[in-house]
């Protein structure tokens, strides 16, 4: 019995402590419908709450009374009691300082944002009054200032992620730097100021996903360059020389595409929708500022022409380097490749004439297409294209066709050199073995279409002007001349469809068509305007020849098979 009295004691003490711990439990349970603290616990949350609205209230008092500091020592400094470049001096130390405080790791992230921001709101407007009334700074002075206040500041940033005050002294920066050029009278330093702002807000977007901020900048960077090469065209600007313009705008799409480069190289990651929107825009209006200064100036266009190429050649090899490696997408070498093909055809343009420029297209279509079928790569084929119609531009092939096809003629235009050079370039092209299967119209037929097509205009415009000049001679019937294109014509579509039959020339099929409502129009609008009843009779009797012709080759064209 002693042993059942003692089982029970135990038993009863074990519910009332079970009954205690419930009950303090209890106290400490969260409501079901608020979702806050229960009341019952005073010592927690109630606390937690005033010691979070007092430190707020803390840190703008502790703020405030920063920039009553600067006011401070702006009166000592206006008093003359300290020299004037002495005062500055200390205000920028001044203000710095709340930055390096910001580093110390027992200061929480909220009190480190008060202090960044302590130090723009007194760094930013004493580098401006430093320039624009004490005359102590001046233009490349004023932008080391605000590049060391920057980089203090951005230091911070990237230690303790703010992504607020990211934003607030970024857009202070922008918003100061067009009025210390308007003060110093000078673009320079602050275009490159602004470019390594840029650059900084692509790597914090890189490293914390703040994407939208490297869209602000980036605005503004090339809103200053463009602003620069027009001034420096219109002769606004004579403080700064076509050479040093140039070489911003050089520097600022350098530092981008460097960027660009080394995080989907080296940290091998895929371009998104920034990096290709950014570089168009450099290559449109910095680069096309850069080279409008040198034409118009007729300065540095050899420099700058070479620059692009080599510039192209690192953009070509870049994206190379993508094709063995397993992370990357097809989307890295496109970009590169056609950032390489722009840059090419840009400067290539300008460095070279005659027939130095028909081998450089020609040299290039003919690598673009060993290259396209070495690596099994479409888009390569469509650069091949793309260079020889840079060639036929630059050879006068495209007015030679207008010519010789369209235009009333007065006179036969003589080919210019180079030209059979690009046909030869193109028949080779033409040769290009298919890179895809079923190629209804996907990107490798799209090339060879052009590159058909390109083959054609310089056949039909060498041989016409040709024909024309040797039996027809100056001033030629109109007639004759219908009759003439009318054959040509008729001769290339015919032409076109026979070649279709074999699987590399099969995308000529495509071409077919657009041939024939060619044909038609032109016996409408040139034949029956021009001709007479026998070259009618001969302009009819050619169309219904190659409309026969046409559809027996048509049914029997192939569709390109794998290379």
């Amino acid at each position: 019995m002693a042993t059942i009295g003692e089982l029970e004691a135990r038993v009863a003490a074990l519910e009332a402590w079970r009954e205690r711990m419930e009950s303090e439990a209890a106290g400490f349970s969260l409501p079901a419908k608020t979702g806050g603290l229960n009341p019952a616990a005073p010592e927690e949350e109630p606390a937690d709450e005033a010691t979070s609205s007092s430190v707020d209230i803390a840190l703008i008092g502790r703020t405030l009374i920063v920039l009553g500091g600067a006011y401070l020592l702006r009166a000592v400094t206006e008093s003359n009691a300290i020299p004037t470049t002495a005062g500055v001096l200390l205000g920028l130390l001044y203000a710095a300082s709340w930055s390096l405080l910001a580093l110390r790791a027992s200061v929480t992230p909220g009190s480190a944002a008060h202090h960044t921001t302590a130090t723009a709101l007194t760094a930013l407007p004493l580098i401006l009054e430093a320039t624009s009334k004490f005359k102590v700074l001046h233009a490349w002075s004023a932008a080391l200032a605000l590049s060391v206040i920057s980089a203090l500041v951005f230091v911070v940033v990237w230690r303790r992620k703010l992504h607020g005050v990211a934003w607030t002294f970024a857009f202070l920066a922008i918003a100061l730097s067009p009025a210390l050029m308007d003060v110093t009278d000078s673009m320079v330093p602050f275009a490159l100021y602004l470019t390594a702002l840029g650059i900084t807000t692509v790597w914090l977007g890189y490293v914390f996903e703040w994407r939208l901020l490297r869209w602000m900048v980036a605005a503004a960077v090339d809103v200053v360059l463009m602003v620069l090469c027009f001034l420096v065209v219109t002769n606004r600007l004579p403080s700064v020389s076509p050479a040093t313009a140039i070489a911003v705008c050089c520097v600022g799409v350098a530092a981008y595409l460097a960027t660009f480069a080394i995080r989907t190289l080296l940290r091998q990651r895929d371009v998104v929708v920034f990096e290709i929107a950014q570089t168009i825009a450099l290559l449109c209006f910095v680069l096309g500022g850069a080279i409008w200064i040198a034409a118009s100036r007729a300065t540095l266009e050899i420099p700058l022409a070479i620059a692009m190429v080599v510039l192209g050649g690192a953009s070509y090899a870049v994206s190379f380097a993508f094709i063995p490696r397993r992370f990357a997408t097809p989307a890295n070498f496109v970009f590169y490749s056609s950032l390489a093909l722009l840059l090419i055809v840009t400067g290539g343009a300008l460095l070279t004439q005659g027939i130095a420029n028909s081998i450089l297209w020609s040299a290039l279509a003919l690598i673009s297409g060993f290259l396209s079928m070495r690596y099994r790569k479409s888009s390569l084929a469509l650069h091949s294209a793309v260079y020889l119609f840079s060639g036929f531009v630059g050879a006068d092939l495209l007015r030679l066709g207008m010519l010789s096809l369209i235009w009333r003629v007065d006179s036969w235009l003589v080919p210019r050199e180079g030209a059979l050079l690009l046909l030869v370039a193109s028949l080779i092209a033409a040769a290009i073995r298919p890179i895809e299967r079923m190629g209804s119209f996907e990107l490798w037929t799209t090339a060879k279409v052009m590159i058909l097509a390109e083959v054609g205009w310089a056949l039909a415009a060498l041989f016409t002007s040709a024909a024309g000049a040797r039996w027809l001679g100056a001033n030629p019937d109109p007639a004759i001349v219908a009759v003439l294109r009318t054959a040509v014509l008729g001769a290339l579509t015919g032409l076109t469809a026979w070649a279709s039959r074999y699987p590399t020339l099969s995308p000529g099929r495509l071409l077919c068509t657009p041939l024939l409502v060619i044909l038609a129009l032109k016996l409408l609008w040139e034949d029956l305007r021009a001709g007479r009843p026998a070259t009618l009779f001969v302009s009819f009797a050619i169309a219904g020849v190659v409309l026969i012709l046409t559809s027996r080759f048509r049914r029997k064209a192939l569709l390109p098979q794998a290379a």
